[in-house]
């Protein structure tokens, strides 16, 4: 599993994150797929930051086909934040993410619906989209709240609004899946205002 807990929760944290630092991209691979949730984590969080993204992304996809449920788990969260802030490469992720949405492990799909959510910031690709639709009754609940989350990045189309509002009655993606619905909403609310002001300056 993907260890959630910041660094500075712990002493230990602090030190293999201050300590990979140093790492090449190439031996954080390695530390990636490391036995230990620390350590690959603290991994997976540096090779976000690292600007050899194709390099990176090279060396990640390779993973997402291990045996081990761990590897390819991380390998999606590697994925889902390559090239933080920006994510240059993200097209060139989503078929993997896609792909592994359909993995028996369920830290393997959430991994993948929580990295599809993050790459779609600006825009959802539709099949993306439509696949995260399709988890919503996911048996895990790890699955379905990373899915309420993504789609808060969704089109808002009808059939995403509806899988919001499925989950937001689940106690376990609740909290996720309203603010899946409030994002929608102030992004439409924004995009209603930008069209008024655009007929506006239009007819003036």
């Amino acid at each position: 599993m993907i260890d959630n807990l910041d660094a500075s929760d712990s002493l230990l944290r602090l030190l293999v994150a201050d300590g990979l630092k140093h790492w090449s991209s190439q031996a954080l691979v390695g530390a990636a797929q490391d036995k230990s949730a620390i350590v690959r984590t603290a991994a997976a969080r540096e090779l976000h930051a690292r600007p050899d993204v194709d390099a990176i992304l090279e060396k990640i996809i390779p993973l997402i086909s291990s045996k081990s449920a761990y590897v390819r788990e991380i390998s999606a969260f590697v994925l889902g934040q390559l090239g933080t802030p920006t994510m240059p490469r993200r097209k060139d992720s989503y078929p993997y993410l896609i792909e592994l949405l359909s993995d028996d492990d369920e830290d393997v799909r959430a991994a993948a619906a929580a990295g599809i959510g993050h790459l779609s910031y600006e825009k959802m690709p539709k099949v993306a989209e439509v696949r995260l639709i399709a988890l919503k009754d996911d048996k895990s609940k790890k699955v379905r709240a990373s899915v309420a989350y993504a789609l808060g990045n969704s089109s808002g189309a009808r059939d995403a609004l509806n899988a919001l509002k499925s989950l937001s009655k689940d106690r376990h993606s609740a909290p996720y899946a309203r603010l899946g619905l409030d994002i929608l909403e102030e992004r439409g609310s924004k995009s209603h205002k930008a069209g008024s002001k655009a007929a506006i300056r239009k007819k003036g």
